[in-house]
């Protein structure tokens, strides 16, 4: 028999069926887990997306704890930051490292400008004897060929030539919280 927690809540499948638009709502609200039964046994758990990933988390950890060897001390903490983006260079894009040239990959389209900038590298601009810090954002691909600036709320404060703009740090492309 399945014996659920008092913050589970059960509900017959036909109810469900008939009024699934209401108990999606409630869960979504409450965060709390639907128990649908079938002729009065359970059979079905319905939880939100995220108290599912917090749960899938939980075993992870579980699991990890459980894999360690007896008489071996971890500590495990938190880390002091979040990684919220995913690196622009995966496992599949192998492929296009070229070892000939040097290992540098040929351009795709994407955040890489034709002058070895990427979009979000903090860059030193030099435009009619005024120096300008700002944040590569793109390029033009016109006959003048320029790189666009901008200040730190992204608006923009105008595009250089690429001979004037010099690299003080290199985006990598991770957004921490």
């Amino acid at each position: 028999m399945f014996n659920y927690k008092n913050d589970m809540t059960n509900h017959s499948l036909t109810d469900f069926e008939h009024n699934s638009k209401y108990f999606v709502q409630q869960i979504k609200e409450t965060q709390k887990s639907i128990v649908l039964t079938v002729n009065g046994k359970a059979e079905i758990v319905i939880q939100d997306a995220i108290a599912y990933q917090k749960l899938l988390e939980r075993l992870d950890y579980a699991e990890s704890v459980a894999a360690i060897p007896q008489g071996i001390s971890v500590n495990i903490t938190p880390s002091i930051f979040r990684v919220i983006t995913r690196p622009a260079y995966f496992r599949r894009a192998l492929h296009f490292d070229n070892a000939e040239k040097g290992g540098v990959r040929k351009r795709k389209g994407g955040t890489m400008t034709p002058f070895n900038q990427r979009l979000g590298d903090k860059v030193l601009a030099e435009k009619a004897g005024k120096t300008y810090t700002g944040w590569v954002g793109g390029f033009t691909n016109a006959k003048t060929k320029n790189v666009s600036v901008y200040d730190h709320n992204w608006k923009r404060i105008g595009q250089f030539s690429p001979k004037k703009v010099q690299l003080i740090r290199r985006s990598n492309k991770l957004c921490v919280v």
